[in-house]
């Protein structure tokens, strides 16, 4: 059984996606300068990206990465009192859109989190490593 090159590409960014994030000092009391800070991380490594994203009319991603196929990945940034539950509300509806291949959470706060969502590979990557 082979990998569509699509998931090897996404697997490839979640890899150094990770590492460019949890190695920085990325400010942590305000979630859009935190994701002001990531547009410009991915910006610097010359990925293409789109902040404050459009989902639908009640689901808007933070950060929006596209595939050529109009696809993409969808980055979530969530910080200190963000309740676990509702977080994984929230990641649940961006999921059960088609155009959603795979969606990382980045946060400065431990949840606990399956390994992917109706199907759909879930990231999660630590703020507070940057920070030790």
């Amino acid at each position: 059984m082979s990998v569509a090159p699509q998931a090897n590409i996404d697997a490839l960014f979640a890899a150094l996606l990770q590492k460019m994030l949890e190695s920085a000092r990325i400010p942590l009391t305000d979630e859009k300068e935190t994701q002001r800070y990531i547009s410009e991380c991915l910006q610097a490594n010359h990925t293409r990206h789109k902040r404050e994203h459009r989902l639908s009319s009640r689901d808007i991603i933070d950060l929006w990465v596209p595939h050529s196929d109009g696809g993409g990945v969808a980055i979530e940034v969530k910080l200190h009192h963000a309740r676990p539950a509702d977080v994984l509300r929230q990641l649940t509806r961006y999921a059960a859109h088609d155009c959603v291949r795979t969606i990382f959470l980045v946060s400065n706060r431990a949840m606990a989190l399956p390994p992917e969502i109706n199907g759909k590979p879930l990231h999660y990557i630590s703020l507070g490593r940057g920070w030790l």
